[in-house]
């Protein structure tokens, strides 16, 4: 990404004003499947319903990939809406960052909202295609973003922030971009897409067309071979 370019600049001498550069931006590899419900053993073990609205964030847990502006974010929604969430945290992370997550989430009485599932070994894009709504609520930098970009390539909406790379393929009719570290604007957009999904997913699975055209494997490697000749 342009933003990674800019990184290395700023942070090495491995980019001088005389050096000669190409932003290729990442492909996807776009998977062919039915859109099954690949999450059903967690959804009845977890007693997740059809009727609950399914909220993943898909990253390591970090610190500064903003899980704990998530959770903050869902304390301030009105119980009403609360009650029909379920937030999926999926991803590996130390002892530490996961147990500091689980207070927080107790501290805020969200016991029922929140369920950290670790790393879990299914594609990645299906286990997007089960959800409702993804969240990456980074709060400093991403290079890229590859579980935004294949949210899109599912058709899953988005809540992002504006960092990294992100703002270079991220458009308007995904989901929501919003400022980094912002609970409030992020508790608004989960809002919106509560009070408006049926927006959101026509809004995406009409442009995610147009996406995979642009962002897939093939026009990637198109793109590299063309550098190198």
């Amino acid at each position: 990404s342009r933003a990674t370019m800019q990184s290395i600049k700023t942070n090495s001498n491995l980019l001088s004003t005389r050096t000669k550069t190409k932003i290729i931006h990442n492909g996807v590899k776009i998977e062919k499947f039915e859109k099954k419900n690949y999450l059903i053993k967690i959804f009845k073990k977890y007693k997740i319903r059809s009727s609950h609205l399914k909220i993943g964030i898909l990253s390591r847990i970090d610190t500064h990939k903003g899980h704990d502006i998530l959770i903050k974010s869902i304390s301030y929604l009105k119980s009403d809406i609360r009650k029909k969430l379920r937030v999926l945290i999926i991803g590996r992370g130390s002892t530490k960052d996961i147990s500091n997550l689980k207070l927080k989430i107790k501290k805020l009485k969200l016991e029922k909202n929140f369920i950290i599932l670790n790393y879990l070994n299914i594609n990645s894009q299906k286990i997007l295609s089960n959800l409702d709504l993804l969240v990456s609520p980074t709060k400093d930098f991403e290079g890229f973003g590859l579980s935004i970009a294949e949210s899109i390539i599912v058709g899953t909406p988005i809540i992002t922030t504006k960092v990294g790379g992100v703002p270079e393929f991220f458009k308007n009719q995904y989901g929501r971009l919003i400022k980094p570290k912002n609970y409030i604007e992020l508790k608004k957009a989960i809002e919106n897409f509560y009070f408006n999904k049926k927006k959101w997913v026509y809004n995406i699975n009409k442009s995610k067309k147009k996406f995979r055209k642009y962002y897939n494997n093939e026009e990637m490697a198109k793109n590299y071979i063309s550098l190198i000749n």
